[in-house]
């Protein structure tokens, strides 16, 4: 974990049990769409592969 990771953290703490909760869906909500934007860069980077929609969705859900 990085310093500035764990300084937020370490602010984060001290706010209200619903503060904490609120950011840490953000976060949560903003780390899947990072994962979502990663796999799709791995999708473009095979071009020449396609897969069945249905497939696609379910690998979309694991990452």
């Amino acid at each position: 974990m990085t310093k500035l990771l764990q300084a937020a953290i370490a602010q984060l703490q001290q706010l209200p049990t619903q503060e904490q909760d609120r950011i840490a869906s953000r976060l949560l909500e903003e780390l899947e769409e990072l994962a979502d934007i990663r796999a799709y860069d791995i999708a473009k980077q095979t071009p020449d592969q396609v897969i069945p929609f249905e497939q696609a969705i379910r690998e979309i859900e694991r990452a």
